[in-house]
Order: C-alpha cells, then sequence, then structure tokens
C-alpha cells in the first residue's frame, strides 16, 4: 500500500505535536522551582510531546468552545446541497457568534477560532474567503480508521474550512466562484495557535 508508512508507525509525519517539536533531555524539567518528569519515548529523552502529545487529543470535541463570526448560515437541502436562501443565525444552532461549548450546544438543539478549556489551546482563523464550513465529524460512525488503527467515532474532531459559498456556480445570488482565462485567483487564510 502506498501510504502504509504513513498510517502505520511513523514519525510523526503531519502531526501537531506540541510545544517542543523536538526533544526534551531526560524528558525533565524545571519551572519556579518545581521539577516535571515527562514520558520517555526516545531513549533516555522525550520526543515531540511524548507518548501522548497534541497529535493524541481528546477522544471528542464535546469540551471544546467554538465561536464564528458569522451573521448568516446557508439551509441545505436532503442532499447537502444549499438551497439558495441566505438566513440569519439568530436564534438557531448556527449562532456560534458567542463562544459555545459544543457538547451543551448540541444537546440544547439535539442535533445529531476553538477552544479546549482544560488544555487552554486555541485555535483562531482569519480569512478572506467569503464563507467558512466548520465540520464537526457529525456522519462519522465508528467504521472508519486511521493511523494506529484508531477508529474516528462521531464528533472525535473538527475542521475549519475556508471557502467561496458551496454550489456558487449554480446559485446566482452567492459569491462568484468563477475563475475566467487571464483573472488571478489569490486568497489569504491565516492559522494563529495560541496557549492561554
Amino acid at each position: 500500500m502506498l501510504f502504509s508508512g504513513y498510517i502505520n508507525k511513523h514519525p510523526y509525519f503531519g502531526a501537531v505535536v506540541g510545544r517542543v517539536a523536538n526533544r526534551i533531555a531526560k524528558g525533565k524539567f524545571e519551572v519556579e522551582g518545581q521539577e516535571y518528569q515527562l514520558a520517555l519515548n526516545n531513549g533516555p529523552n522525550s520526543l515531540h510531546g511524548g507518548i501522548k502529545g497534541f497529535d493524541k487529543g481528546s477522544p471528542n470535541i464535546y469540551d471544546h468552545q467554538f465561536t464564528i463570526d458569522a451573521d448568516c448560515y446557508l439551509p441545505v437541502d436532503g442532499t447537502q446541497i444549499p438551497t439558495g436562501e441566505v438566513v440569519s443565525v439568530q436564534d438557531t444552532a448556527f449562532d456560534l457568534r458567542k463562544p459555545v461549548e459544543f457538547g451543551r450546544h448540541l444537546q440544547r438543539f439535539q442535533l445529531s477560532g476553538a477552544y479546549h478549556p482544560s488544555s487552554g489551546r486555541m485555535l483562531e482563523v482569519y480569512t478572506t474567503q467569503p464563507g467558512i464550513q466548520f465540520y464537526t465529524g457529525n456522519f462519522l460512525d465508528g467504521t472508519l480508521k486511521g493511523k494506529g488503527g484508531h477508529v474516528y467515532p462521531k464528533h472525535s474532531g473538527f475542521c475549519l474550512e475556508t471557502q467561496n459559498w458551496p454550489d456558487a456556480v449554480n446559485q446566482r445570488n452567492f459569491p462568484d466562484a468563477l475563475l475566467h482565462p487571464g483573472d488571478e485567483y489569490s486568497t489569504t487564510t491565516c492559522f494563529k495557535f495560541s496557549v492561554s
């Protein structure tokens, strides 16, 4: 298999490894007089966040807080294609203009930039694109397996996909998505990672 070296045991290819993307001698360090011992996973040293680095975060996203600064959303039909309407997020499950904890938000609405309070990690996304797709793994059912044989259950991760509006080529009132000969396509998306 072409990708077997990637999906089997590998040297952290494609992983967000943590604050130290290399080694910490003897897996030890001291902060304000307190010594800390990390997991040793590279001989006598700790490598890339240890045995359980950022690439192995929590099993779901229920305790993450999400905020999306968007006043409108695009309703979709039964095949997930936008209907052409542009609707206010006010009083809907899509109103993420103020921080919401994902698990509680799901319960409130009975649904079948991100912040993880327990770790303090924050991701902010800035874009020149007119839209963002917030994907929460809602259709995952545990049958898909990733690296190390780990399964992907429902809501085990999220994606923030900056983009033009879906089906814009067929919706006259959506932002133009066609690129004509001689036109230039340029967009910028910035990801800001921080720890509080």
